[in-house]
């Protein structure tokens, strides 16, 4: 038999075991260039605005190219997906914390309660077990917003809007503190505020679905507990 015939017949392996580590996939070697952007971003933060905009925007850019990466070369890892959701909630977060420490510290109560939805989130989704949201987010009981974001486990144009605008919403709000007066807009953040609720209520719905029920057999017992019933004794009196 040729020797082209013989490897024809030699089934594909999963990417794991075409490289010796997983570590060094292309789309994890992506997301490391991310964390090192999202480190340079404490040292221009509170001098140089367009050039922290601008990283912070290159982070997101190249998540785009992680998850096409994976599937370009089969490269898909539990590893790459955790390292990859891990960085996006970071980024956010500690960008987050930045804009409400430039605004007010007022409102480190609201940034509290969206930093707490976004780890919930995210350590519920890595946790649940064989992917099993992936499942659920399509099924006909699961919440509209899932139904509408997300397709066949992915992001569909209106989950990846959702998402986009959370991190859009901190560029814009976080520039229009250096440059009020040419970007502030009352109608544009109430706008980009509304879709930045609909993306933690569409977290809140995944960590509602994301991990599934256990049942359990319970048994019970009945405990039919009767009254002894008290007979009547009569006295015969002499």
């Amino acid at each position: 038999m040729p020797q082209g015939d013989v490897e024809a017949l030699v089934p594909a392996q999963p990417a794991e075991l075409k490289w010796q580590n997983v570590k060094w996939f292309i789309p994890n070697m992506i997301d490391y260039a991310r964390i090192l952007v999202i480190f340079a971003l404490p040292f221009f933060f509170e001098t140089q605005p367009v050039l922290t905009a601008t990283l912070y925007f290159l982070n997101h850019f190249l998540d785009d190219f992680d998850g096409w990466a994976a599937r370009q070369w089969c490269q898909k890892s539990k590893f790459g997906e955790m390292l990859d959701m891990t960085i996006d909630v970071t980024s956010c977060v500690v960008f987050e914390a930045g804009v409400v420490m430039l605004y007010s510290l007022k409102l480190m109560p609201v940034f509290m309660v969206s930093t707490f939805i976004d780890i919930a989130m995210l350590a519920l989704v890595l946790t649940a077990k064989d992917d099993y949201w992936k499942v659920l987010v399509a099924q006909p009981s699961s919440p509209w917003i899932l139904q509408v974001c997300f397709q066949g486990g992915c992001h569909t144009y209106a989950g990846e809007l959702l998402w986009k605008n959370q991190w859009g919403f901190h560029i814009y709000l976080y520039l229009a503190h250096f440059f009020p007066e040419i970007l502030w807009s009352e109608h544009a953040v109430g706008l980009m505020l509304v879709g930045f609720a609909l993306g933690k209520y569409q977290y809140l719905s995944l960590i509602h679905i994301s991990e599934p029920t256990r049942l359990l057999s319970i048994s019970y017992a009945v405990f039919c507990l009767k009254k002894k019933k008290k007979k009547n004794k009569k006295f015969i009196i002499i």
